[in-house]
Order: C-alpha cells, then sequence, then structure tokens
C-alpha cells in the first residue's frame, strides 16, 4: 500500500526584482516576521548581494536578485503566508513582482519496490519504447524506466499561468527502493505595471493559498489510491 508519509512540504516563490543582501535574518526580526527565538536559531548560510540564504527550524528563506523563496516542511504551511504578506504587502509595497509559484510536495513510501515500479509502468509505459524498452526490465536488482513525469495543465487564456505536477521516485537511505515524491506546482503570472502587477501578485497569494494546498493534497490522495489499486505480477 501507499500509505506512509515521509514528509509534506510547502513552498512560495515570488519572481521580480530583489536586493538580497537585506534579507538577512536581523531583518525579519527587526520588521516581526520572526521572533526573538528563531533569530537565535537562525542557521545563516550567505548574505551577499546577489544571494541570501537561512534556515530556521523547518523553514529555509532563499532570495536571490529574480527570486524570492521561503519553504516549510512541517505545519502549519499558513507561516509562509504570514512572513510574504508581511515582507511585501506591508513593509516592502514597492517590490516589483510578475509571477508567483504555490507548491505543495508529499513524499511518501510504498509498501514495496514492486508497487513503485508497477506505479511508474502504468504513468509511463515502456512498451512505446521498443527493444531499447524491453531492457528496462532485463536485470530485476537494476530495474530502470521513468526517472522523472511532469504534466501541465494551463489555465485560461485570460488567466496567464498553470498548474504542473512532478512525478519522481525517490531514495531513502536504509529503506526499501518505494519512494515517490509528488509535487504540485500553481503558477500565476500577472502582466501589469509594477505597483499594480505586486499588488496583484500578494492578493493571489492571500486569496488562493489554501485552493492551491487543498488542491495539491488532493492530487497526491488521487495519486495514492491509484498505486492502492494496482495489481501486482
Amino acid at each position: 500500500m501507499a500509505e506512509e508519509t515521509d514528509m509534506v512540504q510547502g513552498s512560495i516563490v515570488l519572481v521580480g526584482k530583489f536586493n538580497p543582501g537585506i534579507f538577512a535574518p536581523a531583518w525579519f526580526r527587526m520588521n516581526g516576521l520572526i521572533n526573538d527565538a528563531e533569530f537565535e536559531a537562525a542557521e545563516l548560510e550567505v548574505v551577499h548581494p546577489q544571494v541570501t540564504k537561512f534556515k530556521i527550524d523547518h523553514m529555509t528563506v532563499t532570495v536571490e536578485t529574480g527570486k524570492f523563496q521561503i519553504e516549510v516542511t512541517s505545519e502549519p504551511l499558513i507561516r509562509m503566508v504570514d512572513i510574504v504578506i508581511g515582507a511585501f504587502r506591508d513593509l516592502l509595497p514597492h517590490t516589483p513582482l510578475n509571477a508567483v509559484g504555490i507548491n505543495y510536495i508529499e513524499t511518501w513510501r510504498m509498501d514495496s519496490p514492486e508497487r513503485r515500479i508497477a506505479f511508474g509502468r502504468k504513468l509511463a509505459p515502456v512498451e512505446p519504447w521498443g527493444d531499447w524498452g524491453l531492457g528496462f526490465d532485463r536485470d530485476k536488482e537494476l530495474v530502470g524506466g521513468m526517472v522523472k513525469l511532469v504534466m501541465q495543465q494551463p489555465f485560461r487564456k485570460e488567466t496567464p499561468g498553470h498548474l504542473r505536477v512532478d512525478v519522481t521516485p525517490t531514495e531513502t537511505p536504509g529503506r526499501p527502493s518505494a519512494g515517490v515524491a509528488v509535487a504540485v506546482n500553481y503558477h500565476r503570472e500577472v502582466d501589469l505595471p509594477e505597483g499594480d502587477g505586486s499588488r496583484q501578485i500578494i492578493q493571489i497569494v492571500m486569496e488562493q493559498f489554501d485552493d492551491a494546498m487543498r488542491n495539491g493534497k488532493q492530487t497526491v490522495e488521487k495519486l495514492r489510491e491509484f498505486a492502492n489499486l494496482l495489481e501486482l505480477k
């Protein structure tokens, strides 16, 4: 069965123009986005005009000149929204933003490598690959096949963006080779003047984060159900 969840993650990625050097942990504490205990626990990797990156417990913030990313690896995932709103609606409302990605990622383990292989074979059949495809199953200890599957559905023409799902086999040290990671990416773009575009991007985060997380969880659950119903040879 595909029942044991290893990790649930969420992230928000803003695309625009940023000054990475200001986004040090001290700036987040000074502006009330993290508390004193979180500031003391922060693991600073780099602060540079081109990139800043630090970690606090289950949260990672990475800022480059063209991208701001915040990732959380434990509930409550909504914490990301609080920080994004505090930073870019309340403190830096004039930061140029033109796209946002809201991501839900779940990694789980099936009951056996055989189920994971069967799952991969259903999503990416080997038959269309002819004689080369036959070699995927030639060696039981070195099974080949799907390394990554990407499905993407565009939104309506008047709503630029897409919903993308990545399915990837995973390996966990000391555990059977039966892991799968599913990443659901809700991506929106705007083509507006900088100020209006930034306001709309933050509005998207505020209004659509919950739906993006809910849709991500539903997508993962459908794939889990599908995997559980597979008949193994």
